[in-house]
């Protein structure tokens, strides 16, 4: 009998990040956009093509703060998760993250600089976002209302 060892090794690594955030209840989806990560890794030996740089996108967890006062109303957190084959180690590609924001229309805010940071982290780990952001404008999305409906009309239904 012929025995086939196998050894198995991780090639793709979690990375995951908090910002601290206030106008959360102006949003109802919250997205960001991470540049500068390998798209792929070799199998036998954990290289990478290092002229590839992928763009990944995160769906964020929006998290509330139970407010106090109406001074806290919004604050909270977004967090997120994402599996990679870790940063381009090229010192010409930037590791830039973009937030996306939804409330009917689109809000974008890219956040300062993290290159050095995230390419120290090639087996995942944490991104350490010191920012405190925060997000303006009216709550959006959907807002039903009756008050511009006409009168009721009534329809015979022939059976």
């Amino acid at each position: 009998d012929k025995v086939i060892e196998v050894e198995f090794a991780q090639k793709s690594f979690k990375y995951y990040l908090t910002i601290q955030a206030t106008g959360l209840h102006n949003i109802h989806t919250a997205r960001m956009n991470i540049s500068g990560m390998y798209t792929t890794a070799f199998l036998t030996n954990d290289d990478h093509r290092m002229n590839e740089a992928g763009t990944q996108t995160v769906d964020l967890q929006i998290i509330h703060t139970k407010p106090t006062s109406a001074e806290e109303l919004g604050k909270g957190e977004l967090y997120g998760e994402f599996w990679s084959f870790g940063p381009n180690q090229r010192g010409d590609i930037v590791n830039s993250i973009t937030l996306y924001f939804i409330n009917g229309d689109v809000i974008t805010m890219k956040l300062k600089d993290l290159t050095s940071q995230i390419k120290t982290l090639t087996k995942g780990g944490e991104i350490i976002v010191e920012e405190h952001i925060e997000i303006k404008g009216p709550p959006g999305g959907f807002q039903p209302g009756v008050g511009d409906w006409d009168d009721p009309t009534d329809i015979e239904i022939i059976l």
